[in-house]
């Protein structure tokens, strides 16, 4: 999905989540739709962990598992 053409439909779909995820990753869109789709998520869900990785920029999901 795109956060710029189904930004409702994924606002929809995130509201339905019982509680925030560890941590939400913003991966598609041109960086003006992203950065404004990571605002609204803070803003609207209230989730504080919600990234744009920079390009080639890796994460650790699983530690210790």
């Amino acid at each position: 999905m795109s956060a710029h053409a189904d930004r409702a439909e994924l606002l929809k779909w995130l509201h339905n989540f019982k509680e925030s995820p560890k941590m939400t990753f913003i991966i598609h869109g041109e960086e003006k739709s992203a950065m404004a789709f990571c605002q609204t998520i803070k803003d609207e869900l209230g989730w504080q962990n919600v990234i744009i990785p920079e390009y080639l920029e890796s994460f650790e999901l699983f530690q210790g598992i």
